[in-house]
């Protein structure tokens, strides 16, 4: 196992080295100042990638001008993450922006927005501001898209592993008895973000960023808001495990965006969805983090209650 983890840490090493290599001279072909050598750049992170992994980078052009670049292993992911920002950009100036995008080298290079996310603000008295204006936001994101009518059609048919039929099957017939109440009705169905959560999030000195849009997707504005609700109070289960604070948020959140109330059974349709379906992927793993396995427990618990 030792060997493992030296043979990974030294392959990581070598990938975000290339990385930066790869960047650099994408930067000094591509870039207007690429030629001018004092550029300053400085890895941050490696993450996974539906499409392979990539390595981000903060870069500080000549001029001062801060940006980011990511640096993809396939050249399907950069085309694709560019081309959710182009269309993103042809109706709204909501997302970061971007600046070059080299398809042969996998190097995308956009604009900084900075690091200070919305998801810092989760469990401190800031945080019913903050579900405020991600809401705000959202709503304007959804308008500056496009809305139109359709049907609910969702429904709560997924498969379910053996070894968690014991925990899992109250869940699922709370969620059939439920689904008959909200299947066919009337939905309002937008350009979603597809990732929205308080961390894609950003304070900018432009205001409030979108970062990590994953697709260019129009679906029922509910998947946007549940999901932003279920990682809200997964992050915030920590300081307030009995939801006090996030109960206040939520209808800080919904109001903000002008969510109606009588919408609310479809919501929290949508939002108990995308729990389970998050419980069977996280929870019990090795790399889910304690505080979020400590949210997921109580959430199976809380099931088998109510």
């Amino acid at each position: 196992m030792v060997l493992h983890d030296i043979k990974k840490r030294l392959f990581i090493a070598r990938r975000q080295r290339r990385a930066r290599r790869v960047l650099i001279n994408t930067i000094q072909r591509l870039h207007p100042h690429g030629s001018n050598s004092s550029w300053h750049i400085r890895h941050l992170t490696s993450r996974g990638h539906a499409r392979g992994p990539r390595d981000l980078f903060r870069c500080i052009a000549p001029n001062g001008e801060p940006m980011i670049a990511k640096v993809y292993s396939e050249r399907a992911a950069v085309e694709a993450s560019f081309q959710v920002l182009v269309e993103t950009a042809q109706f709204t100036d909501q997302l970061v922006q971007p600046i070059l995008c080299d398809a042969d080298t996998g190097v995308l290079l956009m604009e900084d927005a900075g690091n200070a996310d919305l998801q810092s603000q989760i469990g401190t008295p800031q945080q019913t501001r903050m579900m405020q204006q991600a809401g705000a936001w959202l709503a304007t994101f959804h308008g500056r898209g496009g809305v139109r009518q359709a049907r609910f059609t969702q429904t709560a048919e997924m498969p379910i592993p053996p070894a968690q039929q014991t925990k899992l099957r109250p869940v699922f017939e709370k969620l059939h008895t439920r689904e008959q109440d909200v299947l066919g009705r009337a939905v309002t169905v937008a350009q979603t973000f597809g990732d929205f959560k308080p961390e894609n999030l950003i304070l900018s000195q432009r205001g409030l960023l979108g970062i990590d849009r994953p697709l260019h997707e129009t679906a029922p504005r509910e998947q946007d808001l549940a999901f932003f609700l279920f990682c809200t109070q997964r992050v915030g289960f920590t300081s307030d495990p009995s939801l006090a604070r996030f109960a206040e948020g939520r209808a800080a959140f919904l109001n903000a965006y002008g969510y109606p109330e009588r919408d609310a059974p479809l919501l929290d349709q949508v939002l108990d969805l995308i729990s389970v379906r998050q419980w069977m992927y996280r929870s019990g793993r090795a790399d889910t983090p304690a505080a979020h396995q400590a949210f997921y427990d109580d959430w199976i618990a809380r099931q088998h209650r109510d």
